[in-house]
Order: C-alpha cells, then structure tokens, then sequence
C-alpha cells in the first residue's frame, strides 16, 4: 500500500490521476490510451474536458433546441444500431430529466423493448413520477423496495464483499446505489440475459450545473486549486499529500483556472465513482450503455459559448 495515495483514497473516495493505493500498480485515467510495446510502456491523452477553441453561438432558443434535438437522434439511433445483440433496453427510471430524456428519446424512435425500473423506500417521490411516465410511455415497469434486511442479506451471503473486490481496483469506493435493485430484478427473473441498461449518467454535469460562479472567479491556480479542494476533497490543510497532487494535475491539464474545478470533477470523481455504478451492471452479468457520453453529443456542449 501507498499511503500517500491511501491518504487521497480517504479524502475523496478515489486516487487521483493515474495512480491506485498500491505501490507501483497504475490505472488507465479518462481520455486516455495506454500502448505496451516490447519494451516499454506509454500513455497519452486523447481527449481532455474543457472548452472548445470553437465556439457556437444559437440566435434564439429554437435554433438551440433544434441543434440539440439533431445530436441526441443521432447519438440515441447510433447506440441502437451498435447494439443488435440488446433483448431488452433497461432505464433507471426516477424522476429526473437525465433518465426521462433517455426514454423519451427510445420512444420517439420507435423502440419498444423498454424495460423501466424504480426503487428506494417504500412511495418515495422519485419512484411515483417514474412510474406516471413508464405509463405514459406505455413501457414496463417495476419497483424494488429497499430495506436494511435486504442489505443485510447480501452482506451474510458474501455478495456485496465480493463486488467490492471487483469494483475497487484500487481507485475509487464501488457505487452502490441500485445494486440492491439490478440484483432483485435478476433473482426473480424480470431481468434477462441480453438486457442492456442505460443510466442517466451524467448529462447533469455534462451541460455544466456543477460549473458555478464560484468557479467562474478563479483567476489563478491558487484559486483554482482551493476550489477544488473544496468541492472534492475533505482537507483543509494546504500542506496535505493530495494538494499537490491537485496541483500537478492543474499544471498538466492546460486548463483555464475558471475550468478547472470542473475538470478535475470529470477526470476524477464522474470516471472514478459515478460511471463506476456499470461495473455493479457487469457484475451481475449484464451490458450497459452510455449515451449521454458519446463523443458527438460531448463536443455538441463543450463547443457552447458562454
């Protein structure tokens, strides 16, 4: 073990850039490709988030509307035509805009193999508009419940033990939030082999509302850097390991300090944590799919002028 890694392990729940909490065992970061040759290994980056050189402007919200309307067609129809094994499409249906744009698209392309789900506490909030559009929608759906006995059933049976060997790695603590539900769903045989899931994530981040003012006012690295320490980490001691591995990240980026926040945000926490909810999909044996992280509709917000 490294400590100095296990130190930024425990303040943000991920190691930072490429590194893992062991000594000397690396990992692939977002954007990048690793080519082992016979006798050495590189890496290089080729995709960064921020900003595009060019940047469009839209004359009125229509335009806009229209421009975005042509990206997720094509991004939603290239996802189906890459996929002809899918028996059925699989949506973590709440009542979010991330997921509800995601069948509202399926629908209006005409696909009917949509298979919704829910879950959570018993009459919660999310689950009841979920459901109202699943039936609008004319689309299936289901409801997990999730209780401490359920929890504590998986733990006694080994199951959650061993998906945090598989989705650790040694980079980030494994997302769990609708394991319970995906494992439920495929006990009582409502998932089947060939069901592909689709998850929301993160066109929230994607369209910029974890980019905010605050941000905007970072004039230097300094800033930048406190900033992010901020919104990612749980120290408040600049002279703390991880700072200056922030630090460094900063220098390689070539970002805009008003950037950089949101950069470091998608570089570490949306690849290492969030996007790590698929491997709970993986374990359990089923494909999954990101549309909100194809690379047409990412450059479609990148190239947005303030």
């Amino acid at each position: 073990i490294n400590n100095d890694n296990l130190e930024e392990y425990i303040a943000s729940g991920f190691v930072y850039a490429h590194k893992t909490v062991f000594e000397n065992v690396y990992a692939t970061q977002a954007g990048e490709i690793v080519e082992v040759g016979e006798n050495k290994i590189s890496s290089k980056r080729y995709f960064k988030f921020m900003p595009s050189l060019i940047q469009i402007s839209y004359n009125s919200d229509k335009e806009f509307s229209q421009s975005l309307d042509n990206v997720l067609t094509s991004v939603f129809r290239r996802m189906i035509n890459t996929t002809p094994e899918v028996n059925r499409w699989v949506v973590p249906l709440s009542g979010g805009h991330d997921s509800r744009l995601i069948i509202n698209y399926l629908f209006r392309l005409g696909i009917k193999n949509v298979f919704c789900y829910s879950y959570g506490m018993a009459g919660n909030e999310q689950s009841r508009l979920s459901e109202q559009v699943a039936n609008a929608l004319g689309y299936e759906w289901h409801f997990v419940e999730y209780t401490e006995q359920k929890w504590q059933k998986l733990h006694e049976q080994g199951i959650i033990d061993e998906f945090l060997l598989y989705s650790f790695n040694g980079v980030s603590i494994p997302h769990l939030q609708d394991f319970l539900a995906i494992h439920e769903l495929k006990e009582k045989g409502v998932l089947k082999e060939f069901d592909f899931i689709i998850p929301g994530h993160t066109f929230d981040f994607l369209v910029g509302s974890n980019l905010e003012l605050a941000d905007l006012k970072c004039t230097c690295k300094e800033m930048a850097v406190k900033r992010t320490m901020l919104m990612h980490t749980r120290i408040t001691d600049k002279r703390r390991t991880p700072v200056k591995e922030i630090e460094d990240i900063f220098t390689s980026s070539g970002v805009d300090p008003a950037h950089f926040q949101e950069y470091f945000n998608w570089q570490e926490k949306r690849a290492k944590f969030l996007v790590n909810a698929c491997k709970g999909y993986q374990f359990l044996g089923f494909g999954f799919r990101l549309p909100f992280w194809d690379k047409e509709i990412v450059d479609f917000w990148l190239a947005i002028s303030d």
